[in-house]
């Protein structure tokens, strides 16, 4: 347990709450990840915004989602991080499916289709 630190505890109480459906719980957690993380693990910290995002998804709260997932995205483009560009584009399909005739939701999947490659 030395090896986490409250940001790690954070983001895995965020995942058992979206996993349990308490989404209040996902989304308090989640930002609770996001503002504990150390800024030198910049691949941790895009992992958490884009847990965040999946959050916002999950209470159809798109109107925080889709900046969240806009952040997560380009931060997925500067990392080198497969589960990251998995995860942004998993959420892009989610808010696609839901909320495709939005006009910001239509930009950020044709964004991210041209420029945020799936990374292996």
């Amino acid at each position: 347990m030395g090896f986490w630190g409250s940001a790690d505890l954070a983001y895995h109480a965020s995942r058992i709450g979206q996993h349990l459906g308490d989404l209040s719980m996902a989304e308090g957690t989640a930002r609770d990840a996001l503002t504990a993380v150390d800024a030198r693990y910049s691949r941790n910290r895009a992992l958490y915004q884009a847990d965040l995002a999946r959050a916002f998804i999950a209470r159809r709260n798109v109107d925080e989602a889709i900046p969240a997932v806009a952040e997560a995205a380009v931060q997925a483009s500067q990392c080198n991080s497969g589960r990251l560009t998995r995860m942004v584009h998993r959420q892009v399909s989610d808010l696609h499916g839901s909320y495709g005739r939005m006009p910001a939701v239509r930009e950020l999947a044709e964004w991210t289709a041209t420029d945020l490659s799936t990374v292996n």
